[in-house]
C-alpha cells in the first residue's frame, strides 16, 4: 500500500516536463513504470530526504525551510546542468542537489535543546557552514549512499575539486550551486567560472561563460516545476508536517 501523500509526488513528477514521455500515466502503476524502477528508487529517497528537514522549534524549522529551498533549486538546476555532461546521469544530480547540505541535519537537531545557541542564527549559520560538510559525508555514508554522492557535501564548496579528473556529478553540483546564488538572469561571470575547475570540465564551458546561464533561463519552467514538486516553493509549512 503506497503512502498517498508520497504516489501523488510520484504522479506528479511522472507527469513533469523533468520525465514527460509519450502517454500520461493514469495511475501510480503505470507511473513506475514510466520512471522506471531505479528512477523511482531515487525518487523515493529524493522525498524521504525532504522530510528529514522538519522541527517543531520556529526558528530551527525557518533554518530547514531555507535550507530546503536552497537545497532543492541546487537539485532541480543539477538535473538541467547534468543532461550534455557525458557519464553523468541528472537524477543522480538531482539527488545529489539534495543532500549537499545534509550535515545541517544532525547540527541542527543538537542545536534544539540549547535555545541561546538558535536565537543566535549567525553563530549557528557559522557552525552549519563549518561543521556541516564533514558531518553531512558521514550522514551519507551511514546511509549507505554511492561515494559520489558521498564526497558531495565536503567538495561542494571546493572550486579546484579534482581539476584533472573527467566530469561528475560533484562538479555539476559544483556549478549549479553557482548559479544558485545569482539574481535571476545574471551569470557568475567570467572571472568566476574560469576560476571553479569544475566549470572547465564540463561541456558547456567550451561555448562560453554565458552558455549555463542560457541553459537554465530555457529551462526556468522546468526548474520552477522540479522545485515545487520537490517543495522547495516558497509556502507557509507547519512545524512538523510531513
Amino acid at each position: 500500500q503506497a503512502d498517498p501523500a508520497l504516489a501523488a509526488r510520484l504522479m506528479r513528477i511522472a507527469h513533469s516536463a523533468f520525465y514527460r514521455r509519450g502517454s500520461p500515466a493514469r495511475d501510480l502503476r503505470a507511473a513506475v513504470c514510466l520512471l522506471g524502477l531505479e528512477s523511482t528508487r531515487r525518487l523515493v529517497t529524493a522525498f524521504a530526504v525532504g522530510q528529514v528537514f522538519r522541527s517543531r522549534h520556529p526558528a530551527v524549522q525557518d533554518l530547514y525551510r531555507t535550507l530546503w529551498r536552497r537545497s532543492t533549486r541546487v537539485a532541480a538546476m543539477a538535473s538541467i546542468l547534468a543532461r550534455p555532461v557525458p557519464g553523468v546521469d541528472p537524477e543522480q544530480a538531482l539527488l545529489g542537489g539534495l543532500v549537499h547540505e545534509i550535515g545541517a541535519i544532525p547540527l541542527l537537531q543538537r542545536a534544539e535543546r540549547y535555545p541561546a545557541l538558535v536565537a543566535e542564527r549567525p553563530l549557528l549559520e557559522r557552525l552549519l557552514a563549518g561543521l556541516g560538510p564533514r558531518l553531512g559525508r558521514a550522514v551519507l555514508v551511514r546511509w549507505g549512499f554511492d561515494e559520489d554522492l558521498c564526497r558531495l557535501p565536503e567538495a561542494v564548496g571546493n572550486m579546484e575539486f579534482e581539476p584533472d579528473a573527467p566530469a561528475g556529478v560533484v562538479d555539476v553540483v559544483v556549478v549549479a550551486r553557482l548559479h544558485r546564488d545569482l539574481a535571476p538572469g545574471t551569470g557568475p561571470g567570467e572571472e568566476v567560472l574560469d576560476r571553479c575547475a569544475s566549470w572547465r570540465k564540463l561541456g558547456l564551458s567550451r561555448l562560453g561563460p554565458g552558455a549555463s546561464v542560457e541553459l537554465l533561463a530555457l529551462a526556468e519552467q522546468e526548474v520552477a516545476e522540479l522545485v515545487r514538486i520537490l517543495g522547495g516553493a516558497r509556502t507557509p509549512v507547519r512545524p512538523g508536517a510531513g
